[in-house]
């Protein structure tokens, strides 16, 4: 499953080029982790921080199916919004602020700003249909305690990912930009913004060798020439573009990702080894 598959798989093509008896010109160095789903700031983040991110290349083993080499994935903004009112029995409802309702208008203009992605799309490789930002408001959200009370506190997430040419600053910017409209116009509705997670977005020219490689091992390997593509999601990958040209190549497919009873085909842990022991061999024999 997501991540074990690929983990299986490196290691067993790691394990068949040490029983080959090839002799590399240069370090190969494997680096599992337990904390990409939320971030990976104690993971791979934190061999980027001790300046441990050195390197020719990387090759990210995330689900990318056997027959795509992804050269990009998406970014990733959470953020939490914390609506606050003012508490009173259901009777006296007019003199109190009610957290929800002015929560529920602040996610209605974010359903507005949703709709404006419509007109961005990224001119980097990316999976069909998922060209463009998107945003999940309300993925977890909160508020009230008691049925006859006015709510004065409603909590909401914003989950915004983002293309590649998009950065977290920038989108951060345009939800707070919004809020605090609003509370300029509406002097009752008052709200907080805090940052959960944040992950850029990444690219690797198609170009570099490490993404060459791959495509040639994968069209040797199943005979047919990989789609060139990007991950709607993120991934540690982001951590060592900013060093190393990357890529993203590894059994399993997305739609299969967080599904009950997740599985990755035999089949592509085979040719998934196969084509990473081919770039062992390409890359440093």
């Amino acid at each position: 499953s997501d991540m074990k598959g690929g983990i299986a798989a490196m290691l067993a093509a790691v394990e068949a080029v040490k029983k080959a008896g090839v002799s590399l010109r240069g370090d190969l160095k494997l680096s599992f982790v337990p904390d990409e789903e939320i971030g990976g700031q104690a993971g791979t983040g934190c061999l980027a921080e001790l300046g441990l991110m050195r390197g020719k290349a990387a090759l990210v083993g995330e689900a990318s199916g056997i027959n795509r080499v992804c050269v990009a994935h998406k970014g990733a903004l959470w953020l939490e919004v914390a609506v606050k009112g003012e508490a009173a029995h259901t009777c006296m409802s007019h003199k109190a602020v009610n957290a929800v309702e002015k929560a529920a208008k602040i996610i209605v203009e974010l359903g507005k700003l949703k709709e404006g992605f419509k007109a961005k799309a990224t001119r980097t490789p990316m999976l069909s249909g998922h060209e463009n930002p998107i945003m999940n408001v309300g993925g977890v959200i909160r508020g009230g305690v008691k049925a006859n009370i006015v709510p004065e506190l409603c909590v909401f997430t914003v989950d915004r990912r983002l293309i590649p040419e998009e950065n977290v600053e920038e989108a951060e910017a345009e939800i707070v930009s919004l809020i605090e409209k609003m509370e300029k116009e509406d002097p009752q509705l008052q709200a907080e913004v805090k940052r959960i997670l944040h992950v850029e977005a990444a690219f690797t020219p198609e170009n570099e060798e490490i993404c060459r490689v791959l495509v040639e091992a994968a069209e040797k390997v199943a005979g047919v020439k990989p789609q060139i593509s990007g991950l709607p999601v993120f991934t540690d990958m982001h951590f060592f573009s900013q060093h190393m040209p990357s890529a993203i190549y590894g059994p399993g497919v997305l739609e299969k990702a967080h599904a009950a009873d997740e599985y990755v085909p035999v089949e592509e842990l085979v040719a998934s080894a196969k084509v990473y022991a081919l770039t062992i061999l390409k890359m440093l024999a």
